[in-house]
């Protein structure tokens, strides 16, 4: 039986959207392999890096160690600077301003309501964060006024990782100490007021 026009033109249709379909599909299907690829060469070469970082520790012993941590301290010295030099710029602000703020408000108040209180105090505040807002001053024009600290030493992605390695390590140290002192200080204590299940007894052989 012959198909009309009309059933040949859905048929068509169909057709074309199961090709758009299918070529969607295989579009995604790409996308995902070349995402997957690109997620596993990352992955290889990041465990490689970490191989290198690790040669670096494992060759080099305490030298290429306190190497290491030489860069790392250094890198870590010129961010703690930075940070004091604005934290104390922004305290010397704080301080100037809350000095012009007590003084001006000591100024009128004979104005204000009697639900204000402690004004009568705000000149001998001012006077006070004055001489703290002063050392502060006198804190940055020297720290200002000093030699900048140079760059720190450029390291390679195997010592960014030979670092990491190290912090990771570091982080065991701390906790397997205090871990043992806490197991010493539980066994003291155990010592000291005697096992909990048999230091009170209760007639003959009943304990708790």
């Amino acid at each position: 039986m012959a198909l009309s026009q009309q059933e040949k033109n859905v048929r068509l249709e169909a057709e074309s959207w199961q090709d758009k379909m299918k070529a969607g599909l295989n579009q995604g299907l790409a996308l995902v392999q070349e995402h997957a690829q690109k997620g596993y060469e990352a992955t290889k070469e990041r465990v490689s890096t970490y191989q290198k970082g690790q040669e670096l520790l494992d060759k080099g012993g305490e030298g290429a160690e306190q190497a290491i941590r030489g860069k790392t301290l250094a890198k870590a010295a010129i961010g703690q600077t930075e940070e004091v030099l604005t934290r104390a710029r922004v305290a010397k602000d704080t301080l100037e301003e809350t000095v012009r703020s007590l003084r001006s408000a000591a100024q009128m108040a004979e104005n204000l309501p009697e639900g204000v209180t402690g004004v009568g105090q705000f000149h001998e505040l001012a006077e006070v964060y004055e001489a703290k807002a002063t050392l502060y001053k006198m804190l940055l024009q020297t720290l200002e006024d000093d030699q900048e600290l140079p760059p720190p030493p450029a390291m390679t992605p195997a010592e960014d990782d030979a670092a990491m390695l190290l912090q990771i390590k570091d982080g065991y140290k701390h906790t397997s100490k205090k871990v043992a002192e806490h197991a010493e200080l539980l066994r003291k204590n155990t010592v000291e007021t005697g096992n909990i299940f048999t230091s009170q007894c209760m007639g003959a052989s009943v304990c708790v």
